[in-house]
């Protein structure tokens, strides 16, 4: 072992791939393209069942009017009756939760049931 030399580490260190605290504040160059917000609305709304079935009402309108010999207007389809439009969205959802609580009700009471042991309190549909 008489003429092996030990390196000296610290007088020679390893190269480094990542940046220093002078480098990372000058920035790496780099940029990111980010979409315009038409792009990223038109990407989003793409494939979204209401808004296509809004946009073939509003062709089959401009072909009925077009039929009628009418010339279309745009401002016809803004006119809306908005209470009545969230009057029949809410009787939707309040329809949608009955009939989902309709299909679970049985299941919950039979789950009831099998923990209650006398029969005069176990609960009971009619």
């Amino acid at each position: 072992m008489e003429g092996y030399k030990v390196p000296n580490l610290l007088n020679e260190p390893l190269k480094v791939d990542y940046l220093t605290d002078e480098e990372s504040d000058e920035g790496s160059g780099f940029a990111i393209k980010i979409p315009d917000l038409a792009d990223l609305v038109i990407e989003f709304e793409k494939d979204d069942d209401t808004i296509f079935k809004a946009a073939e009402a509003v062709k089959q309108v401009k072909a009925d009017n077009k039929a009628k010999g009418l010339e279309w207007n745009p401002r016809d389809l803004d006119i809306k009756d908005e209470k009545k439009d969230k009057i029949s969205h809410l009787d939707g959802n309040i329809s949608m939760q009955r009939q989902e609580w309709g299909s679970r009700l049985p299941g919950m009471l039979e789950d009831i049931n099998e923990t209650i042991k006398e029969p005069k309190n176990k609960l009971y549909l009619k």
